[in-house]
């Protein structure tokens, strides 16, 4: 049905995939927080980019970790 060859490659690609999703959260731009005598302002930008980083990030990990059960199924056929 499948063969190891082609478990090893499913590997690679979601490997790649990970690095170019880590890759993207780490050029994510956080914004600047500013600290005023009402509070601090501008929170709401930074949130969301942090939001968007972490969601990178764990689309990244998710990626990678089918990656890594692809090549242990690979090993093992």
């Amino acid at each position: 049905m499948f063969s190891a060859q082609s478990f090893a490659w499913c590997s690679v690609g979601f490997a790649v995939l990970a690095a170019a999703l880590w890759a993207a959260s780490a050029l994510v731009n956080l914004p600047v927080v500013r600290s005023t005598y009402d509070g601090i302002d501008g929170l709401e930008p930074f949130q969301a980019a942090i939001k968007k980083a972490a969601r990178l990030n764990m689309l990244a990990a998710a990626s990678a970790a089918i990656s890594a059960l692809c090549q242990a199924v690979s090993l093992a056929l």
